[in-house]
């Protein structure tokens, strides 16, 4: 029981909250959606929906009873067990995972496991979570702050995480006066409870309460540090970006890209190109980081967090459409339309991506190459089955999306990780038959999460460590559209389906869309406008839909890569 403790106590949401009322538009679908499912949409009564999901010492010891019941040999009491499990829910999933990851575990109870965390992952209650914690933060009852405070270290989903953490900043301060709840909390046992509550202390309050959560920065835990420095950074405290870079060689390595992406917005343009990863230690990006701020501190300005970047072309990958010759390029387009550079291949390519002014990365049939301009190849990587996706990460490991399956390899092509694709409907005792999947689109987020997209246009979310997070139907896909899907912050991903390209949300609602005929793929700019790729044409669209530019495109525009 211990051990469950530890791990579900460990994840905190940072980062992208702020005490900000939820908008119109998201009340309204929140409460339509509460009271379809017959639950209250206003007052204290909303607060009821976390205290049934803030778990005490013997309900987390009854959980852990029965996740061990899962491998009993009496069918009766494995029956109940998953019963148990699936009706508690998320509250279940860690525990699952662990059976999942062990190597004690047997296949048959490996395979129950998977299965409950599909149809948990399936089900609603954590989107119905995330509606209560936006209404919550909409007009707040009493004791919102202290109820959620409590909740948070049973919110494992990021997403979750996320509103709640928006929602404790909306009340953490009142009259300029910082909650009791809040102020306990930043000295609680929990460090998930004291990140939480040092965040939204910050923000609700700015740096006049810098004084306050002070103690924080020097946590004994990285991810408590992490929260405070970055809520500090983000209302402008230029002493702690020092403090952030100090936190590269402490975080954990699923933490490192929230430390990096904030330098790297900072920077923007003066960047440093480093990122942490088996070639780079942490030790070397901090000295090389530390250099950095000491050369550009007295010129940066922290208010450029709130700009956003500059918008500096896009990658277009095209196929030939003369006659019946084959071929494709890959090249860069400015804002201009002028292609300021381009690769041309005899193959017909699946996808590519611009690694440096020598190198590109490009997918031709079942083989993914590193080549140099001229066609050259430093090493090339077959797999079973088509290759629809690949990118190269910051790190310098590269993400990869087939027809079957998705990997991760390292720098040179070797596969590093391969979690379990496959679709499991329900638990039968009888028959072990699992349908593969044919995949259309696929994408990673910078957490780590992996998204992809079936035939059947479902949704699969999978966690870093390659098990079911969420899943969800999203439409139609496009007849033609494929390959990278553009995932975007809060795990929302960009997709081209039948007649629309389409903004979902890790709930799996439209949260925006525009009606177009066989798109190819979509790209999200720094201007919040969308690029469409279609056919040989590539619009750029604004949030209404309206064509504000264009490119016309020497052959079948099939894919986009931003720059």
């Amino acid at each position: 029981m211990a051990r469950f403790c530890v791990l579900l106590f460990c994840v905190v949401a940072i980062g992208q909250a702020r005490s900000q009322p939820p908008a119109a538009s998201y009340v309204e679908s929140d409460k339509r959606l509460l009271k379809q499912n017959g639950l209250p949409t206003e007052g204290k009564e909303l607060l009821q929906f976390f205290r049934e999901r803030t778990l005490s010492k013997e309900q987390v010891a009854e959980l852990a009873k029965q996740a061990k019941n899962l491998a009993s040999t009496n069918f009766a009491e494995r029956k109940k067990a998953a019963a148990f499990l699936l009706k508690a829910g998320a509250l279940s999933r860690d525990l699952l995972r662990d059976i999942v990851k062990s190597p004690g575990s047997d296949l048959e109870t490996v395979r129950r496991a998977e299965t409950l965390l599909a149809q948990i992952a399936a089900g609603q209650d954590r989107l119905l979570a995330v509606a209560t914690a936006r209404l919550v933060a909409h007009q707040p009852p009493p004791e919102s702050g202290q109820t959620l405070l409590d909740f948070i270290p049973f919110a494992t989903d990021l997403r979750l995480l996320e509103e709640v953490q928006k929602t404790l900043n909306i009340v953490a301060v009142k009259d300029g006066k910082i909650e009791a709840p809040f102020l306990a909390a930043l000295k609680d046992n929990l460090a998930a409870k004291r990140a939480a509550a040092g965040a939204a202390i910050l923000r609700a309050g700015g740096l006049a309460q810098k004084n306050t959560i002070e103690p924080l920065l020097a946590d004994e835990s990285p991810q408590v540090r992490l929260a405070a420095i970055i809520a500090l950074v983000e209302a402008q405290d230029k002493q702690a970006v020092r403090a952030l870079i100090d936190l590269l060689p402490v975080v954990s390595k699923d933490k490192v890209w929230q430390v990096e992406d904030m330098l790297q917005r900072i920077a923007q343009e003066k960047a440093p190109d480093i990122h942490v990863g088996a070639k780079t230690p942490a030790k070397l990006a901090q000295a090389i980081w530390n250099t950095w701020w000491q050369t550009n501190q007295q010129t940066i300005s922290l208010s450029r967090l709130s700009e956003p970047p500059k918008y500096r072309g896009f990658y277009l990958v095209v196929t030939s459409t003369d006659g019946d010759s084959r071929g494709s390029k890959l090249m860069e387009v400015r804002p201009s339309k002028q292609v300021f550079w381009q690769y041309n291949s005899k193959r017909i390519l699946t996808d590519g991506q611009y690694l440096n002014k020598e190198r590109v990365l490009v997918a031709e049939g079942l083989k993914l190459y590193e080549r140099d301009l001229k066609g050259n190849s430093y090493w090339e990587k077959e797999f079973d089955d088509p290759v629809i996706a690949h990118e190269r990460l910051p790190h310098g490991e590269i993400f990869v999306a087939t027809r079957r399956q998705l990997y991760l390899l390292d720098a040179v092509g070797i596969v590093v990780f391969s979690p379990k694709v496959q679709k499991v409907d329900k638990i039968d005792e009888d028959t072990d038959e699992s349908e593969l999947v044919s995949i259309r689109a696929a994408g990673r987020a910078r957490d780590g999460h992996m998204v992809y997209l079936n035939q059947d246009g479902e949704c699969t979310w999978l966690d870093p460590e390659g098990l079911v997070a969420r899943r969800f139907k999203v439409g139609e896909f496009s007849q033609n559209g494929a390959g990278m899907i553009d995932v975007l912050a809060g795990q929302r991903i960009l997709l081209p389906l039948a007649d629309k390209v389409a903004e979902i949300d890790g709930d799996g609602n439209m949260a925006w869309h525009v009606k177009t005929q066989s798109a190819n793929a979509a790209l999200r700019l720094p201007n919040g406008n969308t690029l469409v790729a279609s056919g040989q044409r590539v619009l750029e669209v604004d949030r209404d839909g309206r064509e504000v530019w264009f490119f016309q495109s020497p052959g079948n525009a099939v894919r986009l890569r931003r720059k």
